[in-house]
This record gives structure tokens, sequence and C-alpha cells, in this order.
């Protein structure tokens, strides 16, 4: 992992930027705990990962000094562009109801783009209560 991390480029063969390195990461430790592996042991914390995290942060201090620690934003929504979105999801009408709804699941239940939405049904949700007494709507 030490060679990786130092090693590591995008696709045009250039650095990573500070925030991509830090998700490559914790990716990383996601798919060592996930299944298929489902190993118990943490990239980010364990003792046996720490000359690999040193290594880790001395390629954060050296991107910082590059100045590859910033992120590009993109500009701010406009009045009309919100005007126009507002009124497309508008719950009081048939059609902006069904556009509501979906853009509800794509947001909150993070499907990839269609991707199993045809498939969707009532059952496909589920109500539970958490521990403060919410009722919490998830996926299945």
């Amino acid at each position: 992992m030490r060679d990786f991390y130092a090693t590591v480029r995008n696709g045009k063969g250039e650095l990573y930027g500070l925030s991509s390195y830090i998700g490559l990461r914790a990716g990383l430790n996601r798919h060592i705990n996930d299944p298929p592996l489902s190993l118990s042991w943490s990239v980010l914390k364990d003792t046996e990962t720490t000359t690999c995290n040193n290594v880790f942060i001395g390629v954060v201090k050296m991107l910082r000094k590059k100045g590859l620690d910033t992120s590009v934003h993109h500009s701010s929504i406009t009045e009309d562009d919100f005007k126009a979105i507002k009124q497309v999801l508008d719950p009081k009408t048939p059609e902006g109801l069904v556009n509501k709804v979906w853009f509800d699941v794509q947001l909150h239940f993070g499907r990839r783009g269609n991707e199993g939405n045809q498939q969707l049904k009532p059952s496909s949700f589920t109500t539970k209560t958490d521990e403060n007494g919410l009722n919490v709507r998830s996926l299945e």
C-alpha cells in the first residue's frame, strides 16, 4: 500500500487532488471491510498500516504544497432556474407530483441514474422507527 499511495495517478498520469486521494483511501478501506472480503481491520487506524499511513500523510502534505487541496465548485443555481425547478416539482399538479416523487427517490435513496427505477414498487420501501421514535423510510 505504501507504493500505491506514493505512485497512484489519474487516467491522465497526473496526481489526484486531495479530496480524490482521501476518497481512494476510504474506498480501499470499504472494499476490504465489505463482502466478499469482510476483513475486520482498518486501513485508516490499525497499527499494521502505520507506515502506509505515514506515506499517505506525506503525500497529503505534498499535495497541499502543490496547491492540489482545493475543490472547484459549480456555480450557484440562478433564481430563474430555481423558479423553473420549483414549478416542475410542484406536488399540487399530477405531473409535478410524479416529478417530485422521482426527484426525491433519486436524491435520498442514491439510485444510479435510472438503474432499477422500473422495478420499483410501493413494497420496495419500508418504514422503520429509529431510536428517537421517528419514522424512517428505507429502500429494500
